[in-house]
């Protein structure tokens, strides 16, 4: 028997159904590398072209569980959502203590959905501070961004007496430095000292 997400939610209850089961579940289906490596191993193919349909493959069940884990997060904020306007319907109907106990149980464990959310999404930013958003995210956003640039070499002295402002060019006298500070005779005779 197959369950779906919303049976799943009336059998288990809300709290108990998790992205990582869904997660887990697409991930223990085999992978058909061995299938398309068979089927795509013939004595007129090359090498290159088995490697190349293997790489699809593998990038095909990549795309398919990143669809999977998306669609069952959608489906699950749906379902809390609905739940949430039925219970908060009940409320305004009952009044009743236990129900608004209940409502914000499940409130919560929607923003702790939506903080897990957010809090991907942020990981995989490559800024390394957050410039919108409130007055005090700014100003944080500002001094981090400010500290970073001044703790930046904009310029330096080459071994010639000339001062650049090339990267690349401080980057190979930084290589250049740090490669005729140590010698093999010098790290074994710090090593035995």
């Amino acid at each position: 028997m197959e369950t779906t997400v919303e049976s799943a939610l009336q059998l288990k209850g809300p709290s108990s159904l998790g992205l990582e089961e869904a997660r887990r579940a697409s991930w223990t289906q085999p992978l058909r590398v061995l299938h398309a490596a068979d089927t795509n191993n013939t004595p007129g193919t090359s090498v290159a072209v088995v490697w190349e349909a293997l790489k699809a493959v593998v990038r095909g069940q990549f795309i398919a569980i990143a669809v999977c884990t998306n669609a069952l997060w959608r489906e699950k904020r749906r379902l809390w959502e609905a739940k949430i306007k039925e219970l908060e319907g009940r409320h305004r109907e009952t009044n009743s203590m236990a129900m608004r106990r209940q409502l914000k149980v499940i409130c919560k464990q929607l923003h702790a959905l939506d903080t897990d959310n957010a809090e991907y999404a942020l990981l995989r930013t490559k800024q390394r501070y957050y410039v919108g958003g409130r007055r005090v995210g700014r100003l944080l956003a500002h001094r981090l961004h400010a500290q970073a640039v001044q703790q930046q070499l904009n310029a330096i002295q080459t071994r010639t007496g000339t001062v650049t402002s090339n990267k690349g060019l401080i980057l190979k006298e930084f290589e250049m430095f740090f490669a005729s500070g140590y010698t093999a005779e010098q790290l074994e005779a710090d090593a035995i000292i």
